[in-house]
Parts: C-alpha cells; structure tokens; sequence
C-alpha cells in the first residue's frame, strides 16, 4: 500500500498540491496511458514488469521538471522542525567546534573500534554491517546536515555502488575495494545531474523528485536479471585479508574515519564556509557574490560518492550486493534515524548506524519475544523528541552536559567565595 500510495501522489504533485480538478485528469491520465502502453508491450517480458510501474513516477518527474522550470516549483521555508534539523544548531548562528569537541566522537571511534576486539563472531558481523550502514548515512550528514537539502535517494546510490562494485568483481575480475572505489566515481555523475535538475525547486519538491528517482530506479535498474537474479543479488567477495567479521569491521572502521575526518576539513575549509552560507541563506549568498548552483553541486557530488562507498561496503558486509536492500522506503528510515540522533554530527552516522543495525538483535537475543519491537518504539520517541530538539539526540546530551558543567562550576565558585564573619558589615 505505501508503493500504491506513492504512485497516487503523482497526481497530487502534477497539481501542485492546490488543484484537485487537476490531480484527477492526471490521475486518469495516467490510468489511460498505463493501459495503452500494455497493448504494445509483450505481457512476459521482464522488461513490462518493470516500465508499467514506473509510469506514475514517470509522470511525477516530469510534472516536478516543468514547475522547475516555470519557475512554479518553489516553496516558502514553514520555519517547521524538519527544516530546522537541517539548519546548524536548529537556531542562532552556526556553531565553530572548539578542539575539545572532538574528544567525544575519537572515545565514540574507540569504543566502536574495540567492539571487534572483544565480540564473538556473530556480533562482530553486526558491528560491521553497522558500521559500513554509518557510511552510507554519512551521506546524508553531508546532504542533509551540510547541504541542508532533504534528498530521499541516498540509498539509491548506495545501492548502484553496491550492484556496480559486485559486477565488477564478480563478473570483471576486479579487486573489491577497487572496484567499490570505482563504482563511487561512476555514480557521481548521476548525483551532479540530479543536483543541477533540482537546484530550483523548493524543498518539499526536491524531496519528491529524490524518492521518484529512487522508486525509478528500484523498478527500472535494481530489478533487472543481471542484477536482481532471482532476488539473490550479485556476489561480493571480500578482500583475501578481510575474510573474517573482525578485520572488515577494522577496515569499515578506518575507511568511516577517513571520510569522517574529510568531512569535518570540508566544513572547515573555504569551500565548507561557502556550503554554510548558502545553507543558511541563499538570497545573502548571491549578495557576497558565492555561487548557490556550484555549491550544491559540490556537496551533492560528495554526497554520492560518499553514499556508493558505503553500498559497496554494505555488499562487502553481505557478500553479496541485494537489490532488496537498497529499497527507497527503507532508505526513509535510514534518515529518520540519523536526523534523530543528529544530522550535523559526523559520528553522529556512526551512533546511527549502530543503533539501527544492532539494537533490533540486542532486543531479540536478551529479551523476550514480546518486546522484539521495542527498537521501533524507540526510534518513535525520539522522532518525538525532534520536535524539541531539532538538533539532534547528540547536540540535545551535549547542551545537557555544558549545562551540566556550568552548575558544578557556578556551585564551585559559590563554595569557594570568602564567607563574611558574622557581625561584620557588608
């Protein structure tokens, strides 16, 4: 029902969510043109199976195009809670990070590093699907978090990393870590091309022509017979000296860290000062004379590649590259979660990858049956929580902890103040 629901809103999105004459000719439209393209198509070819689904999103996209450019296709900032969780701190002026900041994410870096080290095998391989899944969200902290663009196909381009990478090696004879690198550069262009097409829609826009092109490309590409193969997907063999669950999670672990550390030189750099403004203010931006299209293009750019190295990692994780996995409704949840603990924060992807990787099996191992779904109803709160602090579950401890270190010192210097003799006039 929610892929139906989706294909409907097709109709609403061609009407610009104001018209509902409009929304039902298109509605018929479609209807009338899914019909006449089956007349023409062989009903047992593959190839049907996949183009008669894909018309609703079809007609989505070109709808979402011609409002960009009517120039029709903006809309004005609701000031709501997601577009604060996108924005730095959710108010006031973005934040520098003093040096002290990082003391947090390397002790989180650690303790996830020593997780291997001390788990038996099953655990182990959790830890490091967990940690190849806080790859792939750290795109969404780079398009997300940086960017402040809500793009729903980030998991698409994981799982084009993912396919690529395994045809590559199981097909061409490639080295697997070669073949995930070149993979990623690959499917960047499609994440420029997908960034230059939205530049000019408003977010509510750009957010549905992310999730019709993931729905596309789910119908059009991932289930494919060279790819999909029965649903058993393409195998991944792992690198000879990575065979075993705790030395790839080592190697997921330092290839997050490496990006992780990009990413905060990124924000640091001149070019991630530029990405800040644009994010907080386009209309400012144009005035200093930055460009928004380079910008944007830029970080959609990192965040492609960044996303395919961590569908490549996922396959390496599996041994196997499944389409299945790389569903664009799952990849809702995978940013549900992170902008839950926290867009902005680099390890704030890992915390999230963890948590939505390893938690599920925490619950199912230790506790009865009956609180299996527990996990979820987490995930819920702190969905609720967002509401009050839009920031993120990390920011939210980390203001609590300054808080926190404020009392203790203002109770410090209290105790400390000479106390007046008694009699003695003030």
């Amino acid at each position: 029902m929610t892929f139906l629901m989706a294909a409907a809103f097709a109709a609403v999105v061609a009407a610009r969510l104001r018209s509902l004459p409009t929304a039902v000719a298109v509605a018929l439209a479609m209807g009338v043109v899914t019909s006449v393209i089956q007349r023409y198509l062989d009903p047992q070819s593959a190839l049907s199976a996949q183009i008669v689904p894909s018309v609703p999103f079809l007609f989505m996209l070109v709808f979402l195009l011609a409002h960009a450019v009517r120039g029709r296709a903006g809309d004005a900032p609701a000031g709501g809670v997601p577009d604060r969780a996108v924005r730095a701190g959710g108010t006031g002026a973005p934040a520098i990070t003093a040096p002290s900041g990082f003391l947090a994410p390397l002790a989180t870096l650690a303790v996830v590093g020593c997780l291997p080290l001390v788990l038996d095998d099953f655990w182990t391989g959790l830890t490091a699907n967990s940690i190849a899944l806080a790859t792939a969200l750290l795109s969404g902290t780079l398009v997300t978090g940086e960017g402040g663009m809500i793009w729903l196909c980030q998991i698409t381009f994981a799982g084009l990393g993912a396919l690529f990478a395994a045809d590559l090696t199981t097909n061409s004879g490639w080295p697997p870590l070669a073949a995930v690198l070149v993979s990623a550069v690959c499917v960047v262009p499609v994440g420029v091309v997908l960034g230059l097409l939205t530049i000019r829609l408003g977010n509510l826009y750009v957010a549905l022509v992310t999730l019709t092109f993931g729905l596309l490309a789910q119908n059009l590409v991932f289930l494919r017979d060279r790819f999909y193969n029965s649903g058993q997907g393409i195998f991944m063999p792992r690198p000879a000296w990575a065979l075993d669950n705790r030395s790839f999670a080592l190697l997921g672990l330092a290839v997050f860290a490496v990006l992780g550390l990009f990413v905060v030189n990124l924000r640091c750099s001149t070019a991630g000062l530029a990405v800040t403004a644009v994010r907080w203010s386009e209309a400012g931006s144009r005035t200093l004379g930055l460009g928004v299209v380079p910008v944007k293009v830029l970080v959609s750019a990192v965040a492609t590649f960044v996303a395919a190295v961590g569908g490549g990692l996922l396959a390496l994780a599996y041994q196997s590259a499944l389409p299945d996995s790389f569903n664009p409704f799952t990849g809702l949840v995978w940013l549900a979660v992170l902008v839950t603990v926290g867009a902005r924060p680099v390890v704030g992807a890992l915390v999230a990858g963890v948590a939505f990787a390893v938690l599920p099996s925490v619950f199912r191992t230790y506790l009865p049956t009956r609180w299996a779904g527990i996990p979820v109803i987490l995930f819920g709160f702190g969905a609720v929580m967002l509401a009050r602090n839009p920031e993120g579950i990390i920011a939210m401890h980390a203001r609590q902890l300054r808080e926190l270190g404020r009392w203790r010192q203002s109770r410090r210097a209290r105790a400390e103040e000479p106390s007046t003799p008694e009699g003695e006039l003030v």
